[in-house]
């Protein structure tokens, strides 16, 4: 019997967890958690494991989502997969966020499709694709990029047409959306996260490797940005705090596991 596949995303406020055997679906679970994700992956892969009389030893292969998104929900799933990896010799390969996003509209073909997702207030992650059906994964026609909204807004007009737009970057600012696209086909909020089916096309064009699967991020985390500032004010030396971070968020996969497992 050929091992199992792991697939795991926390790139936004949704935890999402599937298992596979020879590309077909045993579980999937997803949680809205926006702050619960940590408190909620080791405890849920346990239960999930359980419930389906089976072992996470035989698991062979971890697909993640590698960004971009939130550096909480990256770094939690990016760790457990290293862990994981570690104590079982599987193989890794990580998905991008996007693409996996611009595949919820594969029922539109031949259309332009920009996947739009909150940075921060009135910052969007975008990207743009063209859809090929549900037979054959979305492609990339520009690359990723983090804008303002109204920088947004020109980029998708620079290409012209009737795009359709989805995602959480279009929830949160729908009415700018609406009155600088109104050519646009904007997609509701339920299409604001990739859907299992999406993350499991893409697992299966994932490329596998040993090595770790590293983040995707466009922009410095906010208090990275304001690190010397907010030390500052607490009497904290900035280099020595620099460095602390350094060590806090550079933990070894063997030490995340023995926390973790």
């Amino acid at each position: 019997m050929s091992g199992l596949t792991l697939i795991m995303n926390a790139a936004e406020g949704l935890l999402q967890l599937a298992v596979l055997r020879d590309g077909q679906r045993l579980f999937a679970q997803a949680w809205d958690a926006p702050s619960r994700g940590t408190e909620l992956l080791t405890p849920a892969l346990r239960e999930g494991f359980a419930r389906m009389h089976l072992s996470i030893g035989d698991i062979d292969r971890i697909a993640c989502v590698n960004g971009p998104g939130s550096f909480t929900g990256l770094r939690l799933v990016l760790s457990t997969a290293a862990a994981l990896a570690r104590s079982t010799g599987a193989q890794t390969a990580g998905i991008d966020y996007m693409h996996a996003l611009a595949d919820r509209a594969c029922q539109l073909p031949g259309m332009l499709v920009w996947a739009v997702t909150h940075a921060r207030r009135g910052l969007v992650h975008m990207q743009g694709f063209t859809t090929r059906g549900c037979d054959s994964l979305p492609v990339p026609v520009a690359r990723v990029e983090a804008l303002n909204l109204r920088g947004a807004v020109e980029r998708i007009l620079r290409f012209g047409g009737a795009p359709v737009v989805l995602g959480s970057g279009l929830s949160r600012n729908r009415a700018f959306f609406a009155e600088h696209l109104p050519a646009a086909l904007l997609l509701p909020a339920d299409h604001d996260q990739p859907t299992i089916q999406s993350l499991i096309r893409l697992t299966a064009a994932a490329t596998w490797s040993h090595d770790d699967v590293q983040p995707f991020y466009l922009r410095p985390c906010d208090a990275e940005e304001n690190l010397a500032d907010l030390v500052t004010r607490r009497g904290i030396d900035p280099d020595a705090a620099r460095n602390t971070l350094a060590r806090l968020t550079t933990l070894s996969a063997d030490e995340s596991a023995c926390r973790q497992f």
